[in-house]
């Protein structure tokens, strides 16, 4: 059986360049795993692939839902799954590509038994102070493993516990199917001077391109505080600086800064999972042509 070959890294580490150009060169398509990338209208402050990018290569799970709407990691997996069979069916090769750890390991390792959303809970322990003091007390591995202002991930684990009396730490270790897919798991090696460089260029660029009026774009839909979408890196500073809260400045520097602190973490999670071969991106084509049958 061929692989489903994964491409992950943090943020600005060049997943989106590589994997294009691996997906032209060895006859595949692309996965998208990223849980901002899902979202439409929000193209600019999530680093979509360019759109000559998608006019030469099927691009999944891309511009799939509206801001306002939810997004599970269980129906990540599920359409995953279905869009890497469909591939498959079609003679072409898997690419999953996403600096998501969570959808990663889900789609790896399988979903555990966990209920299903609570719209009214999540609604009433968003309203609530003191939920990742909450985690620690019920769910201490958990809070070690989430951070501090990661607030979605700390409602879903507060959400789980009340429903089920468990914490969700205990929850993920029970058994979960076996995946029909087998997985060759790459992540992108990269200096950390190099990618704080790339990153604070980044930020800038996508200033240039038209972030800021995009975001003004995404209030005038009705879609600000308060949404899960609007409240990832870079839409939150934005609109602080939309509503006279922040001077441009000043949001640019918090953007950057929270996304250094954000790939740090990336780094990190790739580093310490060993399934993950690490590689400079000149090393990948070589490594799978290595590793793959028949391509």
């Amino acid at each position: 059986m061929r692989p489903v070959i994964i491409i992950t890294g943090p943020t600005a580490s060049g997943k989106t360049e590589v994997s294009h150009q691996l997906a032209k060169d060895l006859k595949g398509e692309i996965v998208s795993c990223d849980c901002r990338q899902i979202f439409r209208f929000m193209d600019i402050g999530t680093a979509k692939p360019p759109k000559s990018y998608q006019k030469e290569l099927p691009y999944h799970l891309i511009d799939i839902v509206n801001p306002d709407e939810s997004f599970t990691v269980a129906r990540f997996v599920k359409e995953a799954e279905s869009h890497i069979s469909e591939i498959q069916k079609r003679g072409k090769l898997p690419f999953v590509v996403g600096g998501c750890g969570l959808y990663i390991k889900r789609l790896v390792s399988g979903l555990f038994p966990s209920p299903m959303p609570d719209i009214r809970l999540r609604e009433r322990l968003a309203k609530e102070e003191g939920l990742y003091d909450e985690l620690i007390k019920i769910d201490p591995e958990s809070a070690k493993k989430i951070s501090p202002g990661d607030k979605k991930r700390i409602i879903r684990a507060l959400e789980v516990f009340y429903q089920t009396g468990k914490p969700i730490s205990l929850l993920q270790k029970e058994k979960t199917p076996e995946s029909k897919f087998r997985f060759t798991m790459i992540a992108l090696k990269i200096e950390r001077d190099l990618l704080y460089k790339r990153i604070n260029e980044r930020v800038d660029r996508m200033i240039e391109e038209g972030w800021i009026d995009e975001t003004k774009q995404l209030m005038k839909m009705g879609y600000e505080y308060g949404l899960c979408s609007m409240e990832g890196l870079g839409y939150r500073q934005i609109m602080d600086h939309l509503s006279g809260k922040t001077e441009l400045s000043e949001a640019i520097s918090i953007i950057k800064r929270k996304t250094r602190q954000f790939a740090k973490h990336q780094l990190t999670w790739f580093r310490q999972d060993k399934k993950f071969i690490q590689l400079l991106p000149s090393e990948v084509k070589n490594f799978l042509l290595m590793q793959i049958d028949s391509i």
